[in-house]
């Protein structure tokens, strides 16, 4: 990169101003990845909870088959997915027959990997408005002995609301940095333009 800020320091442009924002451009796209960058740590769940810790830790319990996934852009994740379910069954609350839930998309963050088309019990809970899961939290397959037992234990479902959650990833920091390069390299580009156009007239 300093290589690279160097050859637009050194090239023999005349206006000063187009040297400051390609020299700006190359800065803003280098130092992106320092706000998304976490350090890697092991996931550690800190015990095996039953039904009552997992409803403590979660505000939504949902059944439903895993229709869609897909990568999200976030300051605060590593690498976060968006899992999308068709909701079958709920036990809380405000769960719509499309619900969406976060999770880490690196297992050392504890993420969990959910199988497309497979159907699962699920625990997640509300942060900065986003519905969030994670490996400890007590996520199962549907057919598993897991599932089957917390199911006893939930006790009936409630009714299930129609349309979606509309899950909204973080992505502020990334959109402003991506508009920040945008809006320079525009400027620049006419800028240059501008000064190329003056010297042929």
């Amino acid at each position: 990169m300093f290589s690279a800020i160097y050859r637009i320091w050194t090239t023999p442009i005349s206006s000063p101003i187009l040297k400051w924002f390609g020299i700006l451009i190359l800065l803003l796209i280098s130092l992106s990845p320092l706000y998304t960058a976490k350090p890697a740590y092991a996931c550690s769940c800190a015990q095996t909870l039953d039904v009552a810790g997992k409803m403590k830790y979660a505000d939504t319990v949902f059944a439903g088959q895993m229709t869609d996934v897909r990568q999200t852009i976030s300051a605060s994740e590593h690498q976060p997915l968006l899992y999308t379910f068709k909701v079958k069954q709920a036990w809380t609350d405000n769960v719509h027959e499309q619900t969406s839930v976060v999770t880490s998309g690196e297992s050392s963050a504890c993420g969990y990997v959910f199988e497309k088309e497979k159907s699962y019990l699920v625990y997640a809970h509300t942060q900065q408005g986003e519905l969030k899961t994670d490996l400890c939290i007590g996520n199962a397959v549907y057919t598993t002995a897991d599932a089957q037992s917390d199911l006893a234990q939930l006790g009936d479902p409630r009714p299930v609301l129609p349309g979606s959650n509309h899950v909204l990833v973080g992505q502020r920091l990334r959109l402003v940095i991506a508009l920040g390069i945008v809006v320079s390299l525009v400027v620049w580009i006419w800028l240059y333009r501008r000064r190329h156009h003056r010297r042929v007239s």
